[in-house]
């Protein structure tokens, strides 16, 4: 992996060259022609990943997305992943019919669980989940596929 912080273009492109011949991956920084691969800016909370990029036309604006993107998806992010990755497998047992488990997780996603966790109010956090889950889905269809 090479990641070229030059700014001559005619040296980034030797390095490009010899790069590519070696099969390695190169990024030159700000000067996408001598690149084959990206470097996004990145937010995480937990196992929530968000990637911004301009394709090297704006890095200062994803650097401001990505400042903004900090700020509003706070650890309550990661905490609501924590406590709905378990729930895949347990709602696809449960609710075979795949137009079913999406209503539900839009339901999970759409709810207060997040302001819940933001307040720091897990308990009820997770008592609302658990009132959504066990909530009767209007069709349940069996043997769907999902």
């Amino acid at each position: 992996l090479v990641i070229s912080t030059l700014v001559t273009p005619t040296v980034n492109r030797k390095v490009r060259q010899e790069a590519t011949a070696r099969n390695i991956l190169i990024n030159a920084m700000d000067d996408v022609p001598n690149c084959n691969f990206i470097a996004p800016s990145i937010v995480r909370r937990g196992d929530l990943t968000v990637a911004i990029s301009t394709s090297g036309k704006a890095p200062a604006l994803a650097v401001r997305l990505r400042q903004r993107l900090e700020q509003m998806l706070g650890p309550e992010y990661a905490r609501f992943l924590e406590l709905a990755g378990p729930l895949r497998d347990d709602l696809a047992e449960r609710y075979p019919d795949f137009d079913t488990r999406k209503t539900l997780w839009y339901e999970l996603v759409d709810s207060d669980i997040l302001d819940l966790l933001k307040q720091g109010n897990e308990v009820k956090a997770q008592q609302r989940i658990t009132d959504i889950i066990n909530a009767q889905p209007e069709a349940v269809t069996e043997g769907a596929d999902a």
